[in-house]
């Protein structure tokens, strides 16, 4: 599995402070350490985590700069079953579209984005219903939405289950990004 950030900067505000770390790696970074490490030591799946900064100095070219990392990434991995960009969605303004109640803790909803401008979309879209399937068995309620986007690719042309995990909003708290992707690393595993 490969696991990298088009926007690094993207952070929780109720832990952090701010909504971005401009130049910097946020907490959407240490949400990808969390499934990193509970892919790795729980399930056995080798991860590779890329950190580096895409959305800085010019945000207007973070995909650009993110499918060169990814299209590196894949050469030199030829066996990646997965590729997951991961960020936390924005414009909220209740906490509570964006989190639920798993187990009696709170965890940050989990989104995730398909691009369809691509000839192999649906290979995406596929993988994304497993998941989706999956997530809701073990944990209903903790994915938010599929959520289609004709017009744009988010770099997701370069690998069959490439997708976008959008990890609660800027509202959640980092503990319950951190608790969905916990739980989410329990999905990834069981359909890879």
């Amino acid at each position: 599995v490969i696991l990298y950030h088009t926007h690094n900067a993207e952070t929780y505000l109720p832990t952090a402070g701010v909504s971005k770390v401009t130049g910097k790696n946020g907490g959407v970074v240490l949400v990808g350490e969390k499934l990193k490490s509970r892919l790795e030591n729980n399930y056995g799946i080798r991860t590779l985590h890329n950190q580096t900064i895409h959305d800085y100095p010019d945000w207007s070219r973070s995909y650009h700069n993110s499918l060169n990392t990814i299209n590196g990434l894949l050469k030199g991995n030829t066996d990646v079953q997965a590729v997951f960009d991961i960020h936390r969605d924005a414009g909220y303004t209740k906490k509570e579209a964006t989190t639920v109640m798993i187990n009696g803790k709170a965890a940050a909803k989990i989104m995730i984005v398909i691009g369809a401008n691509h000839e192999h979309w649906q290979e995406n879209f596929a993988f994304a219903q497993r998941l989706e399937e999956c997530a809701d068995k073990y944990y209903p309620g903790l994915l938010k939405d599929l959520r289609v986007v004709q017009t744009s690719r988010y770099n997701q042309q370069a690998h069959p289950h490439s997708l976008i995990l959008e990890i609660g909003s800027d509202l959640n708290t980092q503990e319950e990004a951190d608790y969905a992707i916990e739980c989410f690393a329990r999905v990834i595993a069981e359909v890879l």
